[in-house]
C-alpha cells in the first residue's frame, strides 16, 4: 500500500511539472543540542545550488530554540540570515542580498495509526529584506504524512508532504514546495540522514514557474 502512495504521489508531481524551469540541489547540516529537559536548541547552515545545480543561489543559515507545550505540539522562535541571488530562467542569477528574519512556529505530530502519523507546521516570519522597506511578514504551511517501520534498524520512515506561503502585504501565495517522496535515515545513535525530492512553485513574472529539488539534510545531536 505505502509504495502505490509513493508511487501515485510521484507521477502526480512529475506530472504537474514536465516543463520544469530549472533544477536545484539544497544540502543542510544541523546541529541538535538539549539544553534540558524543555528546552533544544538547533543550529543549520545550507547552501543551495540553483540555476541547474550550478550556482549557489542561497546561502542560509538559521539557529532556533524549541520547547514543547504539551504531548503533540512544540512552539520555537528563530533567527534566520540569507544571502540570495534571486533565478529568473529568463535573465540568469542576479546579485546576493541579504535578508535577516525572525520567527515563532509551532510543529504538531499526531499518531494515526501505529505506523503512520501526521505532521503540520505553521510559521510567522518577519523579513528585513536588502533594499526594501521592511519587515516584510511570510507566513509558512506545511502538511505531511509518514509511515515509520517497524523494527528497521536503518530506515526511520517515509513521507510525502506540502507547504505553501503566504505573503501578507501582497495577500498572495508567491510560492509552493510538493513533496512527493521523502525517506529519513539512521546513520548512527546520534546522526540522522533525510533524502527528499520536492517541486518548487514560484510566480516571479505573475506566472508559475517549476523547479526540480533534490536534498540532504544531515542531522546530528551533541
Amino acid at each position: 500500500n505505502l509504495s502505490r502512495v509513493l508511487l501515485v504521489a510521484s507521477i502526480v508531481g512529475l506530472g504537474n511539472t514536465t516543463l520544469a524551469n530549472d533544477g536545484q540541489l539544497w544540502s543542510a547540516a544541523m546541529l541538535k543540542h538539549r539544553v534540558n529537559a524543555d528546552w533544544s536548541a538547533t543550529w543549520r547552515a545550507e547552501p543551495r545550488f540553483t540555476d541547474n545545480f550550478k550556482n549557489i543561489g542561497t546561502v542560509f543559515l538559521r539557529a532556533s530554540v524549541a520547547r514543547p507545550i504539551n504531548n503533540w505540539a512544540t512552539a520555537s522562535i528563530s533567527y534566520t540570515h540569507l544571502d540570495v541571488r534571486k533565478y529568473d530562467p529568463l535573465v540568469g542569477l542576479g546579485n546576493f542580498r541579504e535578508q535577516h528574519w525572525a520567527g515563532v512556529g509551532v510543529v504538531g505530530k499526531f499518531a494515526l495509526t501505529p505506523r503512520w502519523t501526521f505532521k503540520s507546521r505553521n510559521n510567522l516570519h518577519l523579513r528585513w529584506i536588502e533594499d526594501r522597506d521592511g519587515p516584510n511578514i511570510r507566513t509558512r504551511h506545511y502538511i505531511e504524512l509518514a509511515w515509520n517501520p517497524e523494527n528497521s534498524r536503518r530506515i526511520r520512515g517515509f513521507y510525502a508532504g506540502n507547504e505553501f506561503f503566504n505573503e501578507l502585504a501582497h495577500k498572495a501565495t508567491p510560492e509552493n514546495r510538493f513533496t512527493p517522496f521523502g525517506a529519513r535515515l539512521k546513520v548512527n545513535d546520534r546522526t540522522n540522514l533525510t533524502l527528499f525530492y520536492l517541486i518548487r512553485s514560484t510566480k516571479p513574472r505573475g506566472e508559475w514557474q517549476h523547479a526540480h529539488v533534490f536534498g540532504t539534510y544531515f542531522i546530528h545531536s551533541i
